[in-house]
């Protein structure tokens, strides 16, 4: 959550931007650490998810299970 809230507070701090007129330079700047941020959260929740779902799927005795894990690992990863 609290990566959440500083991107959240980043947007916040581009839109303030945009009202005053600040450089564009300086606008795409904290632009571009916006979406390093994301890219972070999302590598974290990508991470999460194969730990506590795929990997555990695998596991299973359950082809079908098997299947759809193999599915989503290749879906996360592509």
């Amino acid at each position: 959550m609290n990566r959440l809230r500083r991107i959240e507070g980043q947007i916040r701090r581009v839109a303030r931007m945009v009202e005053e007129e600040a450089h564009y330079i300086d606008i795409l700047q904290q632009i571009l650490a916006i979406q390093r941020a994301i890219d972070t959260l999302k590598g974290e929740f990508r991470q999460t998810h194969l730990e506590a779902c795929v990997i555990k799927a695998l596991r299973e005795r359950n082809d079908q299970k098997r299947g759809e894990a193999v599915r989503e690992l290749l879906n996360l990863l592509g």
